[in-house]
């Protein structure tokens, strides 16, 4: 649903699912605690081995299979930012607002208020971008999901160059007997294919 989110037809709460009713409708356990370890049974005979996981809270879980469905929260390269490379302050500050244009999707609490801070300054800044000098947004990752991402993003932000949305999310229809109304918005979009064998 985070694309949906993206193109503005979910508001954040709306792509937020209440992980414990849930779970109790279908009578899973929600543990609320990080798993540390992973100790795996002796086999013994033609038995079938499994484990137990250990807890931060201390709780040991037995399990037979174990599926592990972790997610991932890329890094941003901060180490770009050292005394090796940057001599100056100017220059390490540069370098931090640099990183600071780089959004990684997740957590999602931090990329939907960084989603939010760059619409609401697309909103205040859209006169600047022109054909000449177009907004350029480039999405890292060709999977399903940087597709995804790209075009919902293309979508909304480009209604937002054009004014069709306001300031607080709301559609605003454009003024069609106006030759100032534009069809296309000053918005480049670009899908980087990422191949991690390259690294």
């Amino acid at each position: 649903m985070l694309p949906g989110y993206v193109s503005r037809q979910y508001t954040l709460s709306e792509i937020h699912l209440n992980l414990q009713k849930l779970c109790e409708f279908g009578n899973v356990n929600l543990i609320l605690a990080y798993a540390v370890k992973i100790v795996m049974d002796e086999k013994t005979g033609n038995e079938e081995r499994g484990g137990w996981v250990i807890c931060s809270n201390g709780q040991r879980i037995k399990f037979d299979v174990l599926s592990i469905n972790a997610g991932i929260s890329p890094s941003l390269p901060i180490s770009a930012v050292n005394e090796d490379n940057v001599k100056t302050e100017q220059e390490t500050t540069a370098m931090a607002n640099k990183i600071d244009l780089i959004t990684p999707v997740k957590p999602i609490s931090t990329f939907s208020s960084r989603y939010e801070a760059l619409c609401d300054r697309l909103h205040e800044t859209r006169e600047l971008y022109n054909e000449e000098n177009p907004f350029r947004l480039l999405v890292v990752g060709g999977g399903a999901g940087g597709i995804e991402l790209a075009l919902s993003a293309q979508y909304a932000l480009q209604r937002i160059l054009l004014g069709y949305i306001d300031e607080q999310g709301n559609e605003v229809k454009p003024n069609t007997n106006t030759k100032q109304t534009k069809d296309v918005a000053p918005l480049k979009v670009g899908v980087l294919m990422y191949n991690m064998r390259n690294q």
